[in-house]
């Protein structure tokens, strides 16, 4: 899920509509989110898991510009291997 910090709805659906995104993309354009965040600069990535309660838990962040496909498929790889064992990456 992506949240747009400051945008509007329009601007969210150019922008979806322009980038070809497939994940959900939601407007902050109060800043709530962000604010409820610390205020990270931007691009901020989660990393989240849902255990078999439903609650929601951060496994990691990534702060920054993600330089490449294969560095992060690495990174999700790294993640994978430490929360989802029962898998094989």
């Amino acid at each position: 899920m992506g949240i747009a910090i400051g945008n509007n709805r329009k601007e969210v659906e150019i922008f979806k509509n322009e980038y070809k995104i497939l994940y959900p993309l939601v407007t902050d354009y109060d800043f709530s989110s962000h604010k409820a965040l610390g205020e990270p600069r931007v691009p901020y990535t989660m990393f989240v898991k849902r255990d078999v309660m439903g609650k929601i838990f951060i496994i990691n962040i990534h702060k920054g510009v993600i330089e490449s496909a294969d560095s992060l498929m690495n990174e999700i790889r790294i993640i994978c291997s430490k929360h989802f064992q029962k898998y094989a990456f």
